[in-house]
């Protein structure tokens, strides 16, 4: 099988630290902010009813989802500084008429009906599988093609993705 487009990256940190910046902790900040909305409301509506202790509890909810949600990013980029959990080897993502993703001796294959989203970063972009699964590319990592042309390619052979993509070159020009 031919391949148009090949992808080889080596994972850094700052590609870990965006992702759980922008993804994972986004995420959970909004979950412990709805969390301390609520419990707020509750505790005014405790006070309300002259329930003075449930008030005291539903408040201290109310302050620690504020402070869990505002200190999960420092909390996980000090895990990250502190361990080594990015690997060496480098990943090789080929795109022809089915995706091969090769990280180290294991291959897989994907069908591009499997992506479910794309998300582009500021240092790489991922493919969705699924909610587990993904496909990183890094844009500098082509070693077969360019990132314009690939996600020219990508646009004939997923168009109903991209719609939802926002791809700028640093230029500030949307690409085409």
């Amino acid at each position: 099988m031919s391949f148009q487009f090949e992808n080889q990256y080596v994972m850094t940190k700052e590609m870990l630290r965006e992702y759980i910046s922008r993804v994972i902790c986004r995420g959970l900040m909004k979950h412990c902010i709805w969390f301390s909305g609520l419990c707020a409301l509750l505790c005014l509506a405790a006070i309300r009813f002259s329930s003075f202790g449930i008030a005291a509890v539903l408040g201290a909810f109310a302050v620690m989802g504020i402070s869990a949600g505002l200190s999960l990013p420092f909390l996980t980029a000090r895990q990250l500084d502190s361990s080594e959990t990015v690997r060496a080897e480098a990943t090789v993502v080929q795109f022809g008429e089915r995706i091969l993703l090769t990280e180290g001796s294991v291959r897989s294959w994907y069908d591009y009906s499997e992506i479910t989203a794309v998300q582009v970063f500021r240092t790489f972009s991922v493919l969705r599988l699924g909610k587990g699964d993904a496909i990183v590319l890094a844009p500098e990592g082509f070693s077969r093609g360019d990132d314009i042309t690939f996600w020219r390619f990508f646009r004939e052979k997923r168009p109903d993705l991209w719609a939802k993509i926002d791809v700028r070159k640093k230029s500030g020009r949307a690409v085409a």
